[in-house]
């Protein structure tokens, strides 16, 4: 809504339609038609019309937020009759508004003698920063103009005064059925608004975030800092000067799939190694890269190059819980190509291994595997977007490369420079080839710009495409697919999410939610699956067409579909409202429940998944099961990672037999990582839980774990603190009646106590009470071990038989 007029009576400025003054009560006049709507762009007016359409609600974005308001205006309006000085004030919007639509930005509000902005919604640029610094130039410059007409008619003196800022908020329609306004709201608006608060009249300031995307581009005064509510810190100001007359490169950061140009050194290592391969020699050989230079171009042009034997697979994010999911993709035959455990992969199904003995025996198998297919002919294994892999698999990975100096059997490895340390250290190994992607040339890159841009286009707009792209192939890709904009601004795209959001915004409504759902079912989504939470008829195919043509997607098979690029489907993704977001999860994850039937369980990683991001307490069952899963496998890692997102998705809620089994094993499990500390946070938290619940049982546990983290040695070692716990745990066993908890716990208390310089003849009491218990309640297992660790209290003091008939006796039991 614009506010464009004010009331006769008091002055409060109004919407154009409004009828009564909500100040006075005053009738109005019959509404106007708004003289500003003209300046409004037909696409951008449409965009708006279709996003109320959708009704989806709102979307959060990145988005480039504008203030400006007009200062001396409350003196003028003091001056002059209402009727004069509206008019006044709309000659003056006309001059604020129009530059936002020129860089089709978009007008939020009009409040009495200020204006709020936004770039990035509902359509979005890859250079909306820039865009709005230079909305905020035109006005200023506009309102110079403006201002020396009003000077010279009136005797008034107005000048207005900027401030931007980009950052997350949330765009959308929001009001009553009185009032409706697409608007931005959120922080970044916020601190805008503290920017306009605090610049000079005539000035343009622009917060710190803003400043960093566009400082190449213009030439900025440093303000230091300024204080804003709600900041802990003050926010760094910039004063816009000038526009550089020659404006610096801004660098973007995602890939492309074309030509593959300014690769030739790349290429050349690449062939060495597959050469040397057919000679007979292995090797190992990686691509490290920050995200769009070409990894994965690189890979499937030395697999063009290649006729034998080529395995690869792909690590995704959301699977870097599941325990050798990377390595699942490897083993996986046509004969069974569905995600399975690797268990069965390998013919583990059932087995009684378990720990590291199963994963001793996982990697001995995979290994045996690998030797034998690379012995029968030279074989390659490349592990892309390694730096999403599991734990498991960069382990079970570090296991296999030794057979690069046996057999014939090439690695090929592609990951971001940023990947877990574990990943980087793999390709220390002194003859490793590590090939570390730079940006393409000038020259490259111009190159590139001229394979893909027509022919008929001039050759200074290939140059100034490529001077854009700054080296990024795929960022050069998509400038082109998005129409060839002018480089006429000196304007460089700050990200690739805002071009990707252009692309996107470019869609009408129904493939636009498309593709949003899509993207909560994942990278790749099968078309199923998006037609049951879509509720697809006739039109989805249309739309899957629509979103191919527009080379979002890609086909995966006959029946699923995946993303053409990892930064595709995260802009879709994170366009989405949280609230939308965790009903679009809950609907996939039941759909898929339903679809798994009796074999739910075993795709708990995936079920976990979107139960957790839907915050739905199915959560829980899913990711124990999936940590139990990993635990069982010894991957430790994964395992903590289920449990712990079992035990946020809970919020406590949950009864105490599971309270007890994911502290312990989220505990075990971190123990098992020597994650001392963190281990010892989570015992001590499950304690504070026992005692708010004041539940003897689950305090019980708590104090168990917590004591048993001290009793072994371990940096946490201390026998004094876990006699202290296990005394306290054996009362409690006593009061509950948990007698084979009384034992173990008593056990466990005399082995503390039994060290040098304790009390041995105390030691040998608990122990004794120990097998007692053990003895009336026929525990043989527990039986065993007192008796045979009462061996050292009982010699310690001068107990000799008794230390040889408990020794004799379990020695028995173990028989």
């Amino acid at each position: 809504m614009l506010h464009v007029v004010n009331c006769p009576q008091c002055g409060t400025a109004l919407p154009a339609d409004a009828r009564f003054c909500s100040s006075c009560g005053e009738r109005l006049a019959a509404p106007i038609a708004d003289p500003l709507r003209q300046l409004v762009p037909p696409e951008v007016a449409a965009k708006l019309e279709a996003s109320r359409r959708t009704g989806s609600g709102g979307e959060r974005r990145v988005v480039t937020v504008l203030f400006c308001d007009v200062k001396g205006s409350t003196a003028a309006a003091e001056r002059l009759d209402p009727e004069e000085w509206t008019e006044i004030m709309n000659g003056l919007f006309a001059v604020l508004i129009a530059p936002v639509y020129r860089y089709e930005g978009v007008v939020a509000r009009l409040m009495g003698d200020a204006i709020l902005a936004f770039f990035g919604a509902p359509i979005a640029h890859e250079d909306d920063p820039t865009r709005a610094v230079l909305a905020g130039m035109d006005i200023v410059a506009g309102v110079s103009a403006e201002r020396e007409r009003i000077r010279t008619k009136l005797g008034l003196d107005v000048d207005v005064r900027v401030g931007i800022n980009t950052g997350l908020a949330v765009i959308g329609e929001v009001g009553s059925d009185l009032r409706v306004e697409y608007t931005a709201m959120g922080d970044a608006v916020n601190l805008a608004a503290r920017m306009e608060q605090t610049a000079e009249p005539g000035s343009i300031r622009i917060a710190e975030e803003t400043y960093r995307l566009v400082a190449p581009l213009f030439d900025c005064q440093p303000l230091g800092g300024v204080e804003v509510k709600g900041k802990r810190e003050p926010v760094n100001a910039y004063r816009v000067v000038r526009r550089r007359e020659r404006p610096g490169p801004l660098r973007g950061l995602e890939g492309v799939s074309a030509p593959l140009i300014g690769r030739d050194r790349e290429v050349g290592l690449l062939r060495a190694a597959l050469g040397a391969l057919e000679q007979g020699r292995g090797g190992l050989v990686a691509l490290v890269a920050e995200a769009g230079l070409g990894k994965s171009r690189l890979l499937a042009d030395a697999r063009a190059s290649w006729a034998g034997q080529w395995s690869e697979s792909r690590a995704v994010a959301y699977e870097r819980t599941r325990p050798y999911a990377q390595f699942e993709q490897h083993l996986r035959t046509e004969s069974a190509p569905n995600t399975v455990d690797i268990g069965a992969l390998l013919g583990l199904a059932g087995s009684p291994l378990e720990g590291e003995a199963l994963k001793q025996e996982i990697a001995r198998r995979v290994v045996q595997r690998m030797r034998d297919l690379a012995t029968s002919a030279p074989l390659v294994l490349v592990f892309d977007d390694l730096h999403w892999a599991d734990a498991a698999s960069v382990g079970l990975l570090a296991e296999l490369l030794p057979l690069r100096l046996v057999v014939p059997l090439l690695f090929l490895c592609a990951t971001r420079g940023d990947a877990d340390p574990a990943v980087l250290a793999l390709f220390e190994v002194e003859d490793a080839r590590r090939i570390d992607l730079a940006p393409l040339t000038a020259r490259d890159a111009e190159a590139l710009a001229a394979a893909l841009v027509p022919g008929t286009v001039e050759p200074s707009a290939r140059r100034a495409l490529a001077a854009r792209s700054d080296g990024n192939p795929f960022f050069l890709e998509e400038l082109v697919r998005a129409g060839t904009p002018s480089a006429g601004d000196g304007a460089v795209p700050s990200t690739l999410q805002g071009l990707l959001l252009a692309r996107i915004d470019a869609l009408a409504a129904e493939p636009r939610r498309t593709l949003q759902v899509a993207s909560v079912i994942g990278r790749s989504f099968p078309r199923p699956v998006l037609s049951a939470i879509t509720a697809g008829d006739g039109a989805l195919d249309a739309q899957l067409d629509t979103l191919q043509s527009a080379a979002l997607i890609v086909r995966a098979d006959a029946d699923a579909f995946a993303f053409r690029h990892a930064l595709t489907h995260d802009a879709a993704y994170s366009s989405l409202l949280k609230r939308e977001r965790r009903d679009l999860h809950r609907r996939v994850g039941e759909h898929l429940e339903r679809q798994f039937g009796d074999r739910a369980a075993a795709e708990a990683t995936l079920l976990g998944h979107h139960f957790t991001e839907a915050a739905d307490a199915r959560a829980v069952r899913y990711e124990r099961l999936a940590g139990d899963a990993a635990s069982r496998l010894y991957a430790n890692a994964e395992a903590a990672a289920h449990y712990r997102r079992a035990l946020e998705a809970s919020g406590g809620d949950i009864d105490s037999a599971t309270a007890l089994h994911l502290y312990t094993q989220l505990g075990r499990a971190l123990e098992l990582q020597a994650r001392y500390s963190d281990a010892l946070a989570v015992y001590e938290e499950f304690e504070r839980l026992a005692v708010e619940r004041r539940d003897r049982r689950l305090e019980l546990g708590a104090l168990s774990a917590h004591a048993t983290l001290h009793s072994f040695f371990n940096p946490m070692h201390d026998p004094d603190r876990a006699a202290g716990l296990l005394q306290r745990a054996a009362a409690i066993a006593e009061e509950v009646g948990d007698r084979e908890a009384e034992a173990r716990i008593l056990w466990t208390l005399m082995l503390q106590l039994a060290l040098p310089g304790h009390d041995l003849a105390k030691a040998a009491t608990y122990g004794e009470r120990s097998i007692a218990i053990a003895r009336e309640l026929g525990l043989r297992q527990q039986l065993a071990f007192t008796l045979n660790d009462m061996h050292h209290p009982y010699v310690q003091t001068g107990r000799i038989i008794e230390a040889r008939r408990a020794g004799a006796e379990a020695r028995e039991l173990w028989l």
